[in-house]
């Protein structure tokens, strides 16, 4: 991998959780600082907005990673209507891939899994690559690898996104995911992520992976049920 994508990986790992060990090390989901509990908050709380504002949910997920005022996209939709009491506290990236994962729930969690392998390409880049700065192309390269990982175990996606945090069937899932990262790595490159880091590339890759199969509109939000 080219040292300038490296350098966007280590750049997007503070903002992740997501990080690059040693050489030969196996890439491998491990336990984040966040509590089942606080993730399953998060994701309760990702549903609400979803159901509340689908529109500010699509620009907010129109925007890379990265780009001029993304993170303040986040937080103007992330509204206080939808938490119960107290406070909630999380970095947009977390939100991001929770809000991924609501969205298929809605949409898809009851409808049979159709081919992704044979998937219509999705254009993580969005604009001309060569347009996009170092973040931003980091976190591309973090959505071509949920792609590939989803395209290369769909099923066991599916399990993994619809499982409950926390839970043995969310590491059951986590496991049958497992054989699909090797084949997804560059060739010199190890990646390590934690749970929910893992949990929402995937989540974001089959919901729009689904979307491409069944030939839905290109915005990655459009058809969400209300």
């Amino acid at each position: 991998m080219k040292p300038l994508l490296i350098g966007a990986l280590l750049a997007l790992a503070a903002q992740t959780g997501s990080i690059i060990p040693q050489r030969g090390e196996p890439a491998s989901p491990e336990g984040g600082e966040d509590s089942a509990d606080a993730q399953q908050v998060l994701n309760d709380f990702s549903r609400c907005v979803v159901l509340r504002n689908r529109r500010g949910v699509e620009s907010f997920l129109a925007l890379i990673p990265g780009s001029p005022g993304w993170s303040r996209a986040g937080s103007r939709i992330a509204t206080s209507d939808c938490l119960l009491n107290g406070e909630l506290r999380f970095q947009p990236p977390m939100f991001r891939g929770a809000l991924y994962e609501a969205l298929y729930r809605v949409q898809f969690g009851s409808r049979p899994l159709p081919d992704l392998t044979a998937a219509p390409p999705v254009n993580y880049a969005g604009a001309d690559f060569a347009s996009l700065n170092e973040v931003q192309r980091g976190w591309v390269a973090l959505q071509t690898f949920g792609d590939c990982v989803v395209r290369g175990a769909p099923s066991a996606a599916r399990a993994l996104v619809l499982s409950p945090v926390g839970t043995p069937e969310e590491r059951r899932a986590f496991a049958a995911v497992m054989p699909a990262l090797g084949p997804c790595l560059v060739a010199g490159v190890e990646l390590r992520f934690s749970r929910p880091v893992l949990r929402g590339l995937i989540s974001e890759s089959l919901y729009r992976l689904t979307v491409s199969a069944r030939g839905s509109a290109v915005s990655p939000t459009e058809g969400a049920q209300r």
